[in-house]
């Protein structure tokens, strides 16, 4: 619906002869660049931060930012289709404040608790961020046809108003040649024109926001268009670091902010790098200076310009420390003012890390307001300290922006209405706003559970509070209700005085074994209490809850039991997940006219049918298919049979061990 949308917008503008135009814009626009005393603070939020880092939306120094930079969404080298790097992290994986227990097809994972810091903060932007060094391969071949850049932009823009972006991210490390470096140009354009074709469809237009991360080395830099570039952008991030590494010939400093006398230690510098985008055009308050938040090592070296024979082990990777564990014991920091560098030294060991100190920080800082620079970005924010040893928190500090007087304010967008999940198009309650309160864990909840009369399957439900109490009175221990999951309905509860509702809300069943949820809204069931409970069909032929297919209409008839207490749900699998010899797999669902289309596992039976979750028909596997052989002797199958470009082979992924069946 969205690509649609944008799709019949931009057909609309190139007719009207603006299709190489870029919008104009008013004082209030975030593009504005009129006003020197505030700044720009940005930080990349990485989304394998969850996993061992284990850091979460929710630790960003929200406060202290006017943008994040969610990194990285992959990019199809065949046909230029922008699609999120691990949907698990991105959209699944639990966190507090998620609507894990609301009916409805919610999203939930680090996008989720973005947003939700959005409400809280109506100054944070997040941007989606595409490319990076890992993805940079795939840039080249598909923006070298206008088919590949329009499919480009448009899929980037369906992910801005599906989940909830302020704009987008451009990360190519880099192009490489003069074709290359125009047809960068042409992708910012095709961007540029999607983007104010979504912004302009909606009720209040709104300016969604293009930015770039560009880079800081001569053969880069002066092979980039940059003046045609800055026309459709919103400003720059320089990365400024990565100065030396596992490829240098010696020790050096990786982010020295000026050139030192010994070219070997300083084969880079910052200051030039800035001078030539200026120089090109570039506004200064559109570019934004990058900050390194981790050291790069060498071993066996005698100091800065010295031959080096190893790069260590790193924090995560080799070679690579996170600031917030420098300097390491043992090392003492070096500082040299005149270059803008810092390092630790561990004569014993004779190992050399190059890092940004929190001295260096600020003294990029002041050269930021010195050369009216727009402010500062930094890689990545898993790995500041914290409080005093923040480097974010002294950049901004210098700034002036330590109580957000100083930094750039203009707000966020909070309205995306073509979403396709309900709690985004519904602005996802502010935290907060409701005394409701979910269970600790999506599979273990509180309260009453609800059973099927006469039947073999129940199933557990939840309540959520949104009153002081949620108790259900023994009025109602025997009371019958019909439950019917195919109609909005309200019913009265007999036996109950004063008379209660239940509020039933629809939903597609579960269908070929795997569940539908529905969830019962309950009201005046005791003095003060409103609940919500939540049911499931587990799935099975074994007579369950809800109906099996979606034709089949029939009420089921329910028991409320009174006999409060903590209960453990079954493992639910909602319609995207398969699971095989213990793991719940994430399928993989794209839609493709009216279709949505999964992989199925091949064992289990039925073998050698592929779903079309749609109209729930199987059909044989094909030639045509394309199959993913598992380790364990299993087999995803994609079908081929969509009818458009974007029909490729989405990311399998091991989501969760099953526990508790």
């Amino acid at each position: 619906m969205l690509w649609a949308i944008i799709t019949i917008l931009l057909s609309a503008t190139c007719k009207l002869g603006s299709c190489n135009q870029v919008q104009g814009y008013s004082l209030s626009d975030p593009r504005d660049v009129s006003n020197n005393a505030t700044y720009l603070s940005v930080a990349y939020y990485v989304n394998w931060a969850v996993y061992d880092r284990a850091f979460y939306p929710k630790d960003l120094p929200v406060d202290k930012l006017t943008h994040v930079l969610y990194a990285f969404a992959n990019i199809s080298p065949q046909t230029g289709e922008v699609y999120l790097s691990d949907t698990f992290a991105d959209t699944e994986a639990n966190c507090a404040g998620d609507s894990s227990n609301e009916a409805g097809e919610n999203l939930s994972g680090c996008l989720n608790q973005l947003y939700l810091l959005k409400k809280s903060n109506r100054n944070l932007k997040v941007l989606l961020s595409i490319g990076g060094s890992t993805y940079s391969a795939n840039f080249a071949a598909p923006l070298s046809t206008a088919s590949g850049r329009s499919t480009f932009a448009s899929t980037a823009v369906i992910l801005v108003g599906n989940f909830g972006f302020d704009g987008l991210d451009i990360d190519w490390e880099y192009p490489q040649n003069d074709i290359e470096a125009a047809n960068m140009v042409l992708l910012l354009q095709a961007i540029r024109e999607a983007l104010d074709a979504y912004g302009n469809s909606l009720s209040t237009p709104h300016h969604f926001q293009l930015t770039v991360a560009c880079p800081a080395g001569q053969v880069n830099y002066q092979t980039m268009h940059l003046a045609s570039m800055d026309q459709y952008l919103d400003f720059w991030n320089l990365m400024a670091f990565d100065y030396s590494g596992s490829w240098s010939a010696v020790a050096a400093d990786q982010a020295n902010l000026f050139s030192g006398h010994d070219l070997a230690t300083t084969p880079f510098d910052t200051r030039t790098a800035v001078s030539y985008y200026l120089s090109q055009g570039i506004p200064s308050k559109k570019f934004v200076l990058g900050m390194p938040v981790y050291g790069r090592s060498f071993e066996a070296t005698d100091g800065p310009g010295k031959p080096y024979d190893g790069i260590g082990n790193g924090t995560w990777q080799p070679g690579v420390y996170d600031f917030k564990s420098l300097p390491l014991s043992g090392a003492v920091e070096i500082y040299s003012q005149n270059t803008g560098a810092s390092y630790s030294y561990d004569a014993g060991k004779r190992e050399l890390i190059s890092y940004d100190t929190v001295a260096v920080a600020k003294q990029k800082a002041a050269y930021i307001q010195q050369e009216e620079l727009g402010g500062a970005m930094w890689w990545e924010s898993s790995a500041d300290g914290a409080g005093n040893n923040s480097l974010i928190q002294n950049v901004v500090g210098v700034l002036g922006g330590g109580d957000g007087s100083t930094l750039a304010s203009f707000p966020n967008q909070l309205s995306y209405p073509n979403s396709t999940y309900d709690n985004l198009r519904a602005g996802v309650p502010e935290s907060g706003s409701s005394s409701a309160t979910a269970p600790a864990s999506t599979d273990i909840v509180s309260g009453d559970y609800l059973s099927r009369t006469a039947a073999t399957q129940s199933a557990h439900l939840g309540t959520i509070s949104t009153s002081t109490t949620c108790s259900f009175p023994s009025i109602i221990n025997s009371t019958s209700l019909a439950i019917d999951p195919g109609s909005t309905t309200t019913e009265a509860v007999p036996g109950q005085s004063p008379s209660s509702s239940v509020t039933n809300t629809p939903l597609v069943p579960g269908k070929n074994g795997v569940p539908g949820c529905a969830y019962i809204t309950a009201s005046n069931m005791g003095p003060g209490a409103m609940c919500q409970l939540n049911y499931c069909n587990c799935g099975g032929t074994a007579a369950p809850l809800l109906t099996s297919t979606v034709s089949d209409i029939a009420t089921t008839n329910c028991n409320y039991q009174t006999q409060p207490a903590t209960r453990s749900c079954p493992t639910v699998i909602p319609v995207d997940r398969i699971t095989v010899g213990g793991y719940i797999y994430k399928a993989g669902l794209l839609t493709s006219g009216s279709k949505s289309y999964m992989w199925n596992w091949t064992p289990p039976a039925p073998t050698g049918v592929v779903y079309d979750l749609t109209t729930a028909n199987g059909r044989a596997i094909t030639s045509g298919d394309s199959v993913l052989t598992m380790a364990d002797g299993g087999m995803f199958v994609w079908p081929k049979d969509c009818n458009d470009a974007a029909c490729i082979r989405p990311v399998v992924n091991i989501i969760t061990t099953i526990t508790g069946n």
